[in-house]
């Protein structure tokens, strides 16, 4: 099953929330970035597709997600995204897999380019506060976010307060994830970049690799 989120309209972002929403405590929620789509050609609008080693990734991501308690699954429009999202899908056939741009890369050009007055990145605020929305907006119990690297950085500023920067210096390794939790007094991040389904085979070469425990036979 696939939808899409409507967007609101900005003076209802802001406005108090319902008694009712008040009451939902504890919505867990999983920041996945990804998988390696490094390689291959471009589509101008939702970019690449995963790559042979990215495939091999979702899939590992996928089968470590397959016993976990998952109520929806999240992803941006971008090809990446989803094809990393459906993987995991296929193990929760049950449950809605929510497709939504808001939830599109924001990358450094992008955060660069605000910052120098780029009309084109003019809104580039607005669409990180619509996507934080969204995430608020969650009314799942758990809920498996699939979306980029700069999106996840965003939002862990968000969540552990690191204010005035747009894109924190942390990295996500391609289908790493990051837990935290929506309370009704704040986030609170319960772990970042989990990567122990991830094995040297699968892990993409280069200086942001992530460290991987060895595993004795």
């Amino acid at each position: 099953m696939t939808t899409e989120f409507a967007l609101p309209a900005p003076e209802e972002r802001h406005a108090e929330a319902p008694a009712a929403a008040l009451q939902v405590a504890g919505r867990r929620i999983f920041l996945v970035r990804h998988a390696d789509a490094s390689e291959g050609p471009r589509d101008q609008e939702l970019g690449r597709h995963l790559t042979a080693l990215g495939r091999r990734q979702a899939e590992a991501l996928a089968r470590r997600l397959a016993d976990w308690k998952v109520d929806a699954i999240v992803c941006s429009d971008k090809h990446r995204s989803y094809e990393t999202a459906l993987a995991v899908h296929r193990y929760h056939p049950g449950v809605p897999l929510l497709v939504d741009a808001v939830f599109r890369e924001v990358s450094r050009r992008n955060v660069e380019a605000h910052a120098r007055g780029d009309e084109k990145q003019i809104d580039l605020l607005d669409r990180l506060q619509a996507a934080w929305d969204r995430i608020d907006a969650l009314t799942h119990d758990v809920t498996v976010t699939i979306v980029h690297s700069g999106l996840i950085k965003y939002f862990l500023g968000r969540i552990i307060k690191c204010e005035g920067m747009l894109k924190p210096r942390f990295h996500s390794t391609e289908t790493g994830i990051t837990g935290f939790q929506m309370r009704p007094k704040g986030p609170m991040l319960e772990f970042f970049n989990d990567t122990h389904h991830l094995t040297p085979g699968i892990v993409a070469p280069g200086p942001k690799a992530p460290w991987l425990e060895l595993r004795r036979r």
